[in-house]
């Protein structure tokens, strides 16, 4: 197992420092705890969590600079990591996404006239760390939620 180094600023200082130096260590940053919400879910499908930290690694960070979906709105501005946190604390509404191959979550807040769609990986392993990774950011219309042939919502 390879430790993993944590960043201890706000995720805008982390986003802003892995931009600034654009290369990537599996450095981490912790964004929260996952919902209790998620831990019953997990509970109730005989899953157990390793630990109840949200983090997101620098790669994560990077694979959005520049990323094609940023002209059409659909990329996280470069400047508004921290609602990404405020989106992990206090989520309007969390999925479980059913579609997915591997079992993950979906956190949701407002992002301007969109919603901010946080996916989790529970229980993922980074050089033989265990941590609940936010793997992937996106902005997304309101509707896209409604599909309930894709999302289950759990809270």
């Amino acid at each position: 197992m390879k430790e993993l180094k944590q960043f201890d600023g706000d995720l805008q200082c982390f986003a802003d420092k892995v931009y600034s130096e654009m290369r990537t260590s599996n450095e981490i940053k912790i964004l929260g705890s996952i919902d209790s919400v998620v831990i019953e879910d997990l509970k109730s499908k005989g899953l157990l969590l390793e630990t109840t930290d949200i983090a997101i690694t620098d790669k994560v960070i990077m694979k959005y600079y520049e990323h094609p979906k940023s002209a059409k709105g659909a990329s996280i501005d470069k400047k508004r990591y921290n609602e990404v946190e405020i989106g992990i604390n206090s989520p309007t509404n969390i999925y479980q996404d059913i579609e997915s191959k591997s079992l993950v979550y979906v956190y949701s807040s407002r992002y301007d006239d969109k919603i901010l769609k946080l996916i989790i990986k529970p229980n993922y392993t980074i050089n033989g760390n265990t941590v609940n990774l936010l793997n992937s950011i996106g902005i997304v219309p309101e509707y896209s939620f409604l599909n309930l042939a894709k999302y289950k919502k759990i809270k």
